[in-house]
């Protein structure tokens, strides 16, 4: 628990992933709310891959930022 000079505030821990794990992550969230457009083939696949790896890039990076 942190003491701001007006409230209490608690910070939760935030849980460490791997870049790895966070793209796996990302990548399930991203196909699961896709699956209803019926969406499927290579080029889709690689594309979503390539976006959870983009998307678990920037989160590791704003978690590095936000641990410093």
């Amino acid at each position: 628990m942190t003491l701001d000079s007006t409230r209490q505030t608690e910070t939760l821990p935030t849980p460490e992933f791997s870049k790895k794990k966070l793209t796996e992550l990302v990548y399930l969230k991203i196909t699961s709310s896709l699956s209803e457009f019926n969406l499927s083939g290579k080029k889709f696949e690689s594309k979503v891959k390539k976006v959870s790896k983009s998307f678990a890039k920037d989160i590791a990076r704003s978690y590095k930022k936000e641990k410093l």
